[in-house]
Protein backbone atom coordinates (compact mmCIF):
# COMPACT_ATOMS: atom_id res chain seq x y z
CA UNK A 1 0.00 0.00 0.00
CA UNK A 2 1.43 3.22 -0.83
CA UNK A 3 2.41 6.04 2.14
CA UNK A 4 -0.66 8.33 1.00
CA UNK A 5 -2.97 5.40 1.38
CA UNK A 6 -1.51 4.18 4.78
CA UNK A 7 -1.76 7.44 6.83
CA UNK A 8 -4.84 8.34 5.46
CA UNK A 9 -6.20 5.13 6.37
CA UNK A 10 -5.23 6.03 10.02
CA UNK A 11 -6.64 9.54 9.74
CA UNK A 12 -9.97 8.79 7.67
CA UNK A 13 -12.38 9.38 10.12
CA UNK A 14 -11.16 13.20 11.14
CA UNK A 15 -11.16 13.88 7.21
CA UNK A 16 -13.74 16.64 6.64
CA UNK A 17 -15.40 16.83 2.77
CA UNK A 18 -12.21 18.83 1.24
CA UNK A 19 -10.19 16.17 2.68
CA UNK A 20 -12.07 13.68 1.34
CA UNK A 21 -12.38 14.59 -2.21
CA UNK A 22 -8.60 15.71 -2.49
CA UNK A 23 -7.70 12.30 -1.29
CA UNK A 24 -9.46 10.20 -3.69
CA UNK A 25 -8.41 12.77 -6.36
CA UNK A 26 -4.62 12.41 -5.15
CA UNK A 27 -5.29 8.47 -5.79
CA UNK A 28 -6.54 8.11 -8.60
CA UNK A 29 -4.14 10.74 -10.14
CA UNK A 30 -1.16 8.63 -9.03
CA UNK A 31 -2.82 5.03 -10.09
CA UNK A 32 -3.50 4.37 -6.62
CA UNK A 33 -6.23 1.26 -6.81
CA UNK A 34 -6.78 0.96 -2.87
CA UNK A 35 -10.25 -0.22 -3.13
CA UNK A 36 -10.84 -1.49 0.61
CA UNK A 37 -9.71 2.46 1.13
CA UNK A 38 -12.11 3.80 -1.52
CA UNK A 39 -14.41 1.80 0.24
CA UNK A 40 -13.59 3.39 3.49
CA UNK A 41 -13.57 6.82 1.81
CA UNK A 42 -16.78 6.04 0.81
CA UNK A 43 -18.40 5.25 4.30
CA UNK A 44 -16.68 8.40 5.41
CA UNK A 45 -18.24 10.54 2.70
CA UNK A 46 -22.19 9.50 2.89
CA UNK A 47 -21.45 10.28 6.99
CA UNK A 48 -20.61 13.91 6.04
CA UNK A 49 -22.70 14.15 2.76
CA UNK A 50 -24.24 17.10 3.90
CA UNK A 51 -21.16 18.97 3.83
CA UNK A 52 -19.79 18.57 0.85
CA UNK A 53 -20.16 21.39 -1.87
CA UNK A 54 -21.13 21.67 -5.63
CA UNK A 55 -17.01 20.91 -6.28
CA UNK A 56 -16.44 18.71 -3.35
CA UNK A 57 -19.20 16.44 -4.69
CA UNK A 58 -18.18 15.86 -8.43
CA UNK A 59 -14.50 16.07 -7.47
CA UNK A 60 -15.53 13.15 -5.41
CA UNK A 61 -17.58 11.17 -8.00
CA UNK A 62 -14.95 12.03 -10.81
CA UNK A 63 -11.81 10.48 -8.21
CA UNK A 64 -14.26 7.24 -8.34
CA UNK A 65 -14.58 7.01 -11.82
CA UNK A 66 -11.07 7.72 -12.62
CA UNK A 67 -10.27 4.83 -10.07
CA UNK A 68 -13.25 2.61 -11.83
CA UNK A 69 -14.63 2.12 -8.45
CA UNK A 70 -18.26 1.68 -8.46
CA UNK A 71 -20.09 2.55 -5.09
CA UNK A 72 -23.67 2.73 -5.94
CA UNK A 73 -24.61 3.70 -2.15
CA UNK A 74 -22.17 6.47 -2.69
CA UNK A 75 -23.20 7.89 -6.10
CA UNK A 76 -27.19 7.98 -4.65
CA UNK A 77 -26.19 10.06 -1.74
CA UNK A 78 -24.06 12.13 -3.88
CA UNK A 79 -27.03 12.51 -6.50
CA UNK A 80 -29.35 13.36 -3.70
CA UNK A 81 -27.71 15.90 -2.15
CA UNK A 82 -26.22 17.30 -5.75
CA UNK A 83 -29.83 17.41 -6.24
CA UNK A 84 -30.81 19.56 -2.79
CA UNK A 85 -27.62 22.41 -3.80
CA UNK A 86 -28.01 22.11 -7.78
CA UNK A 87 -27.87 25.93 -7.77
CA UNK A 88 -24.73 26.27 -6.36
CA UNK A 89 -23.18 24.47 -9.53
CA UNK A 90 -21.10 26.06 -11.84
CA UNK A 91 -20.93 24.43 -15.58
CA UNK A 92 -18.09 22.65 -14.92
CA UNK A 93 -19.08 21.26 -11.60
CA UNK A 94 -22.13 19.93 -13.60
CA UNK A 95 -20.01 18.67 -16.37
CA UNK A 96 -17.40 16.63 -13.96
CA UNK A 97 -20.47 15.11 -12.25
CA UNK A 98 -22.36 13.49 -15.33
CA UNK A 99 -19.35 12.85 -16.51
CA UNK A 100 -18.38 10.64 -13.46
CA UNK A 101 -21.75 9.25 -13.42
CA UNK A 102 -21.20 8.17 -17.18
CA UNK A 103 -17.84 6.42 -16.10
CA UNK A 104 -19.44 4.59 -13.58
CA UNK A 105 -22.30 3.46 -15.33
CA UNK A 106 -24.53 4.54 -12.63
CA UNK A 107 -27.55 5.77 -14.33
CA UNK A 108 -29.57 8.20 -11.66
CA UNK A 109 -33.43 9.89 -13.40
CA UNK A 110 -33.64 12.53 -10.93
CA UNK A 111 -30.33 13.66 -10.91
CA UNK A 112 -29.85 13.88 -14.60
CA UNK A 113 -33.39 15.56 -15.04
CA UNK A 114 -32.50 18.46 -12.61
CA UNK A 115 -28.61 19.00 -13.97
CA UNK A 116 -30.93 19.81 -17.54
CA UNK A 117 -32.89 21.82 -16.17
CA UNK A 118 -29.89 23.82 -14.33
CA UNK A 119 -27.73 23.45 -17.27
CA UNK A 120 -30.09 25.22 -19.75
CA UNK A 121 -30.63 27.89 -16.97
CA UNK A 122 -26.42 28.71 -17.13
CA UNK A 123 -26.10 27.63 -20.77
CA UNK A 124 -24.12 30.67 -21.51
CA UNK A 125 -21.39 29.73 -19.28
CA UNK A 126 -20.17 26.19 -20.80
CA UNK A 127 -17.03 25.96 -22.88
CA UNK A 128 -16.33 24.14 -25.77
CA UNK A 129 -13.66 22.10 -23.16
Amino acid sequence: MSELAEKSRARLSTFEARDISMLVNSMSKRGIRNFDLFNKVATRAIGIIETFTAQGLANLVNAFGKANHVHDDLFDKVATRAIGIIGTFNAQDLANLVNAFGKANHVHGALFDTVATRAIGIIGTFNAQ
